[in-house]
């Protein structure tokens, strides 16, 4: 299971080096893998609320895994990069009225994320 976790980082990192992404500065990529994240504890938590992300910006430490959860009747996503320069490290839907999704941060950097669905919604993960 462990293995599966790290190709899975390792496949998520080549794809962003060979595509050009810019949703982080480091070779490694942040991981959505439910299975890894769920067995890790939450470090911090976002919340969205009324089209926002609450924080924009959070500061986590390395290894920690962020979780967004959903106060919205309506469902987001969370998606690296932005829109004009969209990632491909993380891509996660959160449904409606308190659905949730996680991504673990292993190494420092700055991640810029948004919502496919609602553009002008924005934020950053800053990892030390």
């Amino acid at each position: 299971m462990r293995a599966v976790a790290c190709i899975a980082v390792l496949c998520g990192a080549l794809a962003g080096a060979c595509s050009g992404d810019d949703d982080r500065r480091d070779a490694r990529a942040p991981t959505s893998n439910r299975e890894e994240t769920e067995a890790t504890t939450v470090s911090a938590e976002v919340a969205i609320e009324l089209f926002r992300y609450r924080p924009e910006t959070i500061s986590v430490g390395a290894g920690d895994v962020v979780t967004w959860r959903n106060a919205d009747g309506i469902g987001h996503t969370v998606t690296a990069g932005s829109p004009e320069r969209r990632g491909s490290s993380f891509d996660e839907a959160v449904a409606a009225d308190g659905g949730t999704a996680s991504v673990a941060f292993p190494d420092p950097g700055e991640f810029a994320y948004f919502c496919t669905r609602h553009e002008f919604m924005r934020g950053v993960v800053v990892v030390g």
